[in-house]
């Protein structure tokens, strides 16, 4: 194939595949292009139009915040990334629009702010919003952006989403089998409380074997030191995930060490699956379920186990871990659970970074997440996932999945879930 008429275009032809490029002129040029085979020619005529490219223009690019999940009575700052696909820099003052409407479908908040942000060509820029907002409903809210300026492409200068308002603590349950749930945030909650096993635990990735594998790696089997009552079942062992979660029982992820699915045995999938599991995952107990990992030397999982029957419990702690990719792998995440030989299990969380994707709502330390609690001793042989309670890393209420760490969703530091009944 051939081309003829390119006197300003720049046509690069590769087998059929044809590349166009013109860095210098704009304009339309009209362009013939001949195919030739052993049975003859044949041409047609292409008409290229090179348009200027825009001195500015200004492209709403993404909802930076609120997230998929925003949370009941938490302040929020609506933020926007900006993107200028022209070639100059925007220097001038120009007005952003935010409209929020609400569950009942009502304006909840319409502000328009001036940015006064330099955006070269080229950049994105995130713009905070110097007014933020408390939703007070929870529910399905819509979010829309608009640029307030006549850049001559006003088609790309708005952008909308919908997001989710969830209570973040609170209590629930019980479910089928008697477990509920309370956050330290709430009247009869328990008191945040961190038990440090840094120093004098066992290491999970290390148990029963030479290597230390930090990523996608399941431990080998660890006892308790006393039977675990969790959905039916009486568990002596369990298997401990570097991506934030445990299995209680015989399952098929897990792979014997030194077998070649060793040390890739991790589960990153399903992160927002309800307990107790599924058939490939039973006994599943998620404390925070994502992509993560441990550097050799900084992070680990230790595990002890306390106390004399029946008031024994076994603290099991990610210590320094990271997300395996994307922003802030400088953050380390300190989380644990705490397993009590009557059934109960406690989260707390220490230290946790935003999530892997724009970091936007802020975090603090010394708060429990949602852990189980039981208050009646379960009377079924067998347990099943199909019981409605979940599980909630983000502390949403029954009801509803929690958003996972993808979704740019942080959980907040320092939040404990306990049993009804139990001073802990």
């Amino acid at each position: 194939m051939t081309v003829t008429g390119n006197d300003n275009i720049d046509v690069q032809i590769d087998d059929f595949e044809v590349t166009i490029t013109s860095p210098d002129w704009y304009g339309t040029e009209t362009l013939t292009f001949t195919l030739t085979n052993e049975n003859g020619s044949d041409s047609d005529d292409v008409d290229v139009v090179v348009g200027q490219a825009p001195e500015i223009d200004l492209i709403a690019y993404r909802i930076v915040n609120p997230q998929v999940v925003s949370y009941l009575d938490s302040e929020t700052v609506p933020a926007l990334a900006i993107y200028n696909d022209g070639t100059g820099a925007m220097t001038a003052p120009f007005n952003v629009n935010c409209l929020i409407i609400d569950a009942l479908k009502e304006v909840f908040f319409d502000e328009t702010e001036s940015c006064e942000l330099t955006i070269d060509g080229g950049a994105t820029v995130v713009f905070d919003f110097p007014i933020s907002c408390t939703p007070d409903i929870e529910g399905d809210y819509t979010i829309t952006f608009t640029i307030d300026l006549d850049d001559g492409n006003t088609d790309n200068n708005e952008i909308s989403a919908e997001f989710i308002v969830a209570q973040h603590f609170g209590e629930d349950g019980p479910d089928d089998f008697g477990y509920l749930w309370i956050d330290s945030e709430t009247d009869g909650g328990p008191t945040y409380s961190w038990i440090d096993i840094s120093e004098t635990g066992a290491s999970a990735i290390m148990h029963n074997v030479d290597t230390f594998s930090g990523d996608d790696n399941f431990s080998e089997p660890i006892e308790f030191g006393f039977n675990f009552p969790f959905y039916g079942f009486m568990y002596p062992s369990y298997y401990v995930d570097t991506n934030g979660e445990l299995l209680l029982g015989e399952n098929t992820w897990y792979e014997p060490y030194p077998s070649n699915g060793w040390g890739n045995d991790g589960n990153v999938f399903n992160w927002t699956y309800p307990i107790p599991g599924y058939t490939q995952m039973p006994g599943l107990i998620a404390v925070f379920w994502d992509d993560l990992e441990a550097d050799e030397g900084v992070g680990d999982i230790y595990y002890q186990t306390f106390g004399s029957a029946p008031d024994r419990y076994c603290v099991i702690q990610w210590h320094d871990f990271r997300f395996h990719s994307g922003t802030g792998l400088e953050d380390y995440l300190n989380f644990e659970v705490i397993l009590y030989e009557n059934g109960d299990i406690l989260m707390q969380y220490q230290n946790l970074a935003p999530a892997r994707q724009e970091p936007r709502l802020r975090t603090t330390s010394g708060r429990v997440q949602p852990s189980l609690s039981r208050t009646r001793r379960p009377t079924s042989d067998s347990a099943t996932s199909e019981s409605w309670f979940r599980q909630y890393m983000a502390g949403i209420r029954t009801g509803r999945q929690p958003p996972s760490q993808r979704d740019g969703n942080p959980l907040l530091p320092g939040r404990r879930y306990a049993a009804a009944g139990h001073d802990l």
